[in-house]
Protein backbone atom coordinates (compact mmCIF):
# COMPACT_ATOMS: atom_id res chain seq x y z
CA UNK A 1 0.00 0.00 0.00
CA UNK A 2 1.36 3.42 -0.91
CA UNK A 3 2.41 5.71 1.90
CA UNK A 4 1.43 8.78 -0.06
CA UNK A 5 -0.29 9.70 -3.30
CA UNK A 6 2.83 9.13 -5.40
CA UNK A 7 4.43 6.53 -3.09
CA UNK A 8 7.23 9.00 -2.33
CA UNK A 9 8.88 9.02 1.08
CA UNK A 10 8.46 12.26 2.99
CA UNK A 11 11.78 13.11 4.67
CA UNK A 12 9.90 14.19 7.79
CA UNK A 13 8.80 10.57 8.23
CA UNK A 14 12.36 9.26 8.63
CA UNK A 15 14.01 9.24 12.05
CA UNK A 16 17.29 7.99 13.45
CA UNK A 17 16.82 6.12 16.75
CA UNK A 18 19.45 5.23 19.34
CA UNK A 19 19.13 2.24 21.67
CA UNK A 20 19.59 3.77 25.12
CA UNK A 21 18.65 0.48 26.78
CA UNK A 22 20.52 -2.79 26.63
CA UNK A 23 20.89 -5.38 23.89
CA UNK A 24 18.56 -7.71 25.83
CA UNK A 25 16.00 -4.99 26.58
CA UNK A 26 16.29 -2.28 23.91
CA UNK A 27 14.81 1.18 24.46
CA UNK A 28 14.67 3.05 21.14
CA UNK A 29 14.75 6.84 21.40
CA UNK A 30 14.89 9.16 18.39
CA UNK A 31 17.72 11.66 18.21
CA UNK A 32 15.72 14.50 19.74
CA UNK A 33 14.09 17.13 17.50
CA UNK A 34 15.82 16.10 14.26
CA UNK A 35 15.72 18.67 11.51
CA UNK A 36 17.65 16.66 8.91
CA UNK A 37 19.26 13.28 8.57
CA UNK A 38 21.27 11.71 5.80
CA UNK A 39 22.64 8.26 5.11
CA UNK A 40 25.73 7.72 2.99
CA UNK A 41 26.45 4.16 1.85
CA UNK A 42 29.85 3.67 0.25
CA UNK A 43 31.89 0.86 -1.25
CA UNK A 44 35.63 0.51 -0.96
CA UNK A 45 36.97 -0.92 -4.20
CA UNK A 46 40.14 -2.40 -5.53
CA UNK A 47 41.22 -2.28 -9.16
CA UNK A 48 42.24 -5.40 -10.97
CA UNK A 49 44.43 -4.82 -13.98
CA UNK A 50 45.26 -7.67 -16.30
CA UNK A 51 47.29 -7.80 -19.45
CA UNK A 52 44.28 -8.95 -21.43
CA UNK A 53 42.03 -6.14 -20.09
CA UNK A 54 43.70 -3.40 -22.09
CA UNK A 55 42.86 0.04 -20.74
CA UNK A 56 39.74 -1.20 -18.96
CA UNK A 57 40.14 -1.92 -15.25
CA UNK A 58 38.02 -4.42 -13.41
CA UNK A 59 36.79 -3.50 -9.94
CA UNK A 60 35.82 -5.53 -6.94
CA UNK A 61 34.25 -4.43 -3.67
CA UNK A 62 36.55 -4.90 -0.68
CA UNK A 63 34.46 -3.19 1.98
CA UNK A 64 31.18 -1.45 2.74
CA UNK A 65 30.51 1.50 5.03
CA UNK A 66 27.56 3.57 6.17
CA UNK A 67 27.65 7.04 7.70
CA UNK A 68 24.50 8.53 9.21
CA UNK A 69 24.41 12.25 10.00
CA UNK A 70 21.70 14.09 11.95
CA UNK A 71 21.11 17.75 12.63
CA UNK A 72 18.77 18.53 15.50
CA UNK A 73 17.59 21.17 17.87
CA UNK A 74 19.18 20.78 21.31
CA UNK A 75 16.77 19.96 24.08
CA UNK A 76 16.68 18.87 27.67
CA UNK A 77 15.38 15.41 26.65
CA UNK A 78 16.89 12.85 28.96
CA UNK A 79 17.23 10.06 26.40
CA UNK A 80 17.59 11.47 22.89
CA UNK A 81 19.13 14.85 23.54
CA UNK A 82 22.62 16.25 23.46
CA UNK A 83 23.52 15.21 27.02
CA UNK A 84 22.71 11.54 26.36
CA UNK A 85 24.57 11.51 23.05
CA UNK A 86 27.52 13.21 24.74
CA UNK A 87 27.62 10.56 27.47
CA UNK A 88 27.48 7.81 24.80
CA UNK A 89 30.33 9.54 22.92
CA UNK A 90 32.43 9.80 26.12
CA UNK A 91 31.87 6.07 26.76
CA UNK A 92 33.59 5.46 23.38
CA UNK A 93 31.57 2.29 22.78
CA UNK A 94 29.39 1.09 19.94
CA UNK A 95 25.74 2.13 19.97
CA UNK A 96 22.85 0.40 18.23
CA UNK A 97 21.22 2.66 15.63
CA UNK A 98 17.92 2.20 13.80
CA UNK A 99 17.12 4.24 10.71
CA UNK A 100 13.40 3.98 10.01
CA UNK A 101 10.06 5.53 9.29
CA UNK A 102 8.47 7.21 12.32
CA UNK A 103 6.10 4.26 12.64
CA UNK A 104 7.90 1.00 11.86
CA UNK A 105 4.86 -1.25 12.17
CA UNK A 106 4.93 -3.52 9.13
CA UNK A 107 7.70 -1.45 7.53
CA UNK A 108 11.30 -2.06 6.51
CA UNK A 109 14.09 -0.44 8.49
CA UNK A 110 17.86 -0.75 8.98
CA UNK A 111 19.71 -1.49 12.17
CA UNK A 112 23.33 -1.92 13.20
CA UNK A 113 26.16 -1.03 15.53
CA UNK A 114 27.75 2.38 15.05
CA UNK A 115 30.31 4.58 16.74
CA UNK A 116 29.72 8.27 17.31
CA UNK A 117 32.33 9.79 15.00
CA UNK A 118 31.51 13.41 15.80
CA UNK A 119 29.14 15.41 17.97
CA UNK A 120 28.96 19.17 17.49
CA UNK A 121 26.88 21.78 19.30
CA UNK A 122 26.16 25.36 18.26
CA UNK A 123 24.73 27.86 20.79
CA UNK A 124 24.13 31.21 19.04
CA UNK A 125 22.89 34.24 20.96
CA UNK A 126 19.10 34.70 20.89
CA UNK A 127 18.55 31.60 18.75
CA UNK A 128 17.93 27.87 19.09
CA UNK A 129 20.85 25.68 20.13
CA UNK A 130 21.56 23.03 17.52
CA UNK A 131 23.62 19.89 17.34
CA UNK A 132 25.05 17.67 14.64
CA UNK A 133 25.99 14.04 15.17
CA UNK A 134 27.70 11.63 12.83
CA UNK A 135 27.54 7.85 13.25
CA UNK A 136 29.85 5.42 11.40
CA UNK A 137 28.98 1.75 11.15
CA UNK A 138 30.93 -0.81 13.13
CA UNK A 139 30.01 -4.01 11.37
CA UNK A 140 27.06 -5.13 9.31
CA UNK A 141 23.91 -3.07 8.75
CA UNK A 142 20.87 -5.35 8.77
CA UNK A 143 17.64 -4.68 6.89
CA UNK A 144 14.64 -5.74 8.98
CA UNK A 145 10.86 -5.63 8.82
CA UNK A 146 8.79 -4.77 11.86
CA UNK A 147 5.75 -6.95 12.46
CA UNK A 148 2.43 -5.29 11.65
CA UNK A 149 0.30 -4.61 14.71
Amino acid sequence: MAESELDIINGSDILVHVNVGTVAVPSWKPVAHQTTCSVNNASETKSRVTKSGGLWKKKRVTGLSTVIKCDALCSYDADGGYAKLHSLWIAAKEVMIRYALVSTEGKDYYEGLFVIASLDRNDPAQDDSTMSVSFENSGEITPKTSPAV
